[in-house]
């Protein structure tokens, strides 16, 4: 199967494009961004508190942490899995350059595979994240002004 991993360079550029785009809306339909963010209330801690009192509230908030983060990871893959599907098929189809009609005659478990072997490849990773870092970078340039 053609993916981004064994594509010729002009499919890679002009497909990453197209995917770039597809994230962004994705990443909006999803609400990923905003549910990473929910975190368990700040610890309560008083002034005067003894170091051991201090101990327990930080060591109860990072419990509350771990499991809010386990709560996050299944909201995301609620909203990703169940209520977005579709797109998130499609982003991996294009992953995989296949047309959202061809999506639906591949077996699920190919395209996942295929499709998580072009996005775990060394090199395509390092372009992605390398323009991640483009993006931050030219986001805080922007800020600055």
């Amino acid at each position: 199967m053609k993916t981004l991993a064994n594509c010729n360079a002009v499919d890679f550029l002009t497909q990453t494009n197209k995917i770039r785009k597809a994230v962004a809306k994705w990443l909006t339909d999803t609400d990923i961004m905003n549910i990473r963010k929910h975190l368990p209330p700040a610890p309560a801690l008083k002034e005067g508190m003894e170091q051991d009192e201090v101990d327990k509230v930080m060591a109860e908030h990072q419990k509350a942490l771990q499991a809010q983060s386990k709560q996050n990871m299944m909201d995301m893959l609620d909203a990703v899995l169940d209520e977005h599907p579709m797109e998130t098929l499609e982003i991996l189809g294009m992953v995989c350059f296949l047309e959202p009609k061809e999506i639906e005659k591949v077996r699920g478990i190919e395209l996942l595979n295929a499709g998580m072997d072009a996005l775990t490849d060394p090199e395509v990773l390092r372009f992605f994240t390398s323009l991640v870092s483009v993006s931050r970078t030219i986001t805080s340039m922007q800020s600055a002004k």
